[in-house]
């Protein structure tokens, strides 16, 4: 299908998909370390505010003011996700309108015909009956099922 908006919208979606994994890579292990890690300062504050070692009380604060500009950072990646998956599902919802305007959908029912049809092909095409059974075994291995109107794939 030659159609540049539909193009367009795709290559949109490609772009926020690459987007979003990148912006999750960042994520990638903060969560896990932040939280225990502000604890333990905690404890060091808590301890070394009750022996006196200013020191180790100056080091303590600063660790957990460190982990907890992280925490914003994350705070922060985290709401930029969320407005790009909100970005993403407007592209979507333009690329799906687009689809519909240009014909280029069939229903489900519509798909299932037509894979009748072409099963039937096969059968009357192909007499090795272990043949006709691989070819159905992986058209139901990929082809998935309705889950809530939308077909999901099982490969």
């Amino acid at each position: 299908m030659d159609d540049p908006e539909l193009v367009s919208l795709r290559s949109e979606l490609a772009l926020m998909d690459a987007m979003i994994n990148e912006v999750l890579r960042e994520l990638d292990g903060v969560e896990r370390t932040t939280w225990p890690s502000l604890v333990a300062t905690s404890d060091a504050i808590d301890a070394a505010a009750a022996s006196g070692d200013t020191k180790a009380l100056r080091v303590a604060i600063d660790a957990q003011q460190a982990l907890i500009k992280i925490g914003a950072r994350h705070a922060a990646i985290v709401l930029d996700v969320a407005n790009m998956l909100e970005k993403r599902s407007r592209i979507a919802a333009r690329e799906h309108r687009r689809m519909v305007k240009l014909d280029a959908m069939v229903t489900y029912d519509e798909f299932l015909a037509r894979l009748v049809l072409m099963m039937g092909a096969v059968r009357e095409y192909v007499s090795d009956p272990y043949t006709i059974s691989r070819i159905a075994s992986a058209w139901d291995d990929h082809l998935g099922t309705l889950t809530n109107g939308r077909l999901v794939g099982r490969s």
